[in-house]
């Protein structure tokens, strides 16, 4: 089994790099969930370690705010830019070393549990992630997400040929396969698909897949 875990930047409104890494297995999972912290990148990918034989993870912000209450998982993004609402309440409690130092802790530990099971793996970051996009995204008339400008914006996430090339990276790194003739095909028609689409809303509940 190989298990991808991330963020936005590995699960969002268009296929993403994991996406196309698991499009046509069975025994691979995109945990990935938009504006997840590591928090849930570490709960939720720690059930999967003794069945897994590989394991890519895409670590995320530090300063993320996850939660899960009655077996949901309430995903807060930044907690400073109050997506959710909830950073007046989170201000007495937030402290940036102490989510930092958190974070770091998961990352180690995580690697600590790869190394105890002995499963291969492949990090990236979200930071190297941001600074490859440039250009290379998507633009919107109008957003419905009310934390950035709600007009002709960059959206700021990898267009799907830049996570074509992330995915034949990661592929390379895990010394696995994917079925690159067919996504190569798939992806021009949703490059196409995507740049016609004048407001993000007409995809917030319906993203488009492979």
């Amino acid at each position: 089994m190989i298990v991808f875990n991330g963020c936005s930047f590995t699960k969002y409104f268009w296929p993403s790099w994991a996406d196309m890494l698991c499009y046509g297995y069975k025994d691979r999972i995109n945990l990935g969930n938009m504006g997840s912290g590591n928090e849930y990148i570490f709960l939720t990918t720690y059930p999967y370690l003794k069945k897994a034989e590989k394991v890519c993870i895409q670590w995320s912000g530090y300063n993320r705010f996850d939660f899960c209450k009655n077996g949901e998982w309430n995903i807060d993004g930044n907690i400073t830019l109050n997506n959710l609402g909830n950073w007046p309440k989170a201000k007495w409690f937030y402290d940036d070393k102490h989510f930092e130092n958190k974070s770091n802790i998961f990352q180690k530990s995580f690697t600590d549990l790869l190394d105890h099971y002995k499963i291969e793996s492949h990090y990236m970051y979200l930071e190297d992630l941001k600074s490859m996009v440039e250009d290379n995204t998507y633009k919107f008339e109008t957003t419905p997400n009310p934390f950035v400008k709600k007009k002709n914006f960059k959206d700021g996430h990898p267009d799907v040929y830049l996570h074509y090339e992330i995915a034949k990276d990661v592929a390379q790194k895990l010394d696995i396969d994917f079925k690159i003739d067919e996504i190569q095909e798939k992806i021009e028609y949703i490059h196409k698909e995507i740049q016609q689409i004048k407001h993000l809303a007409d995809i917030w509940n319906g993203p488009i897949t492979l």
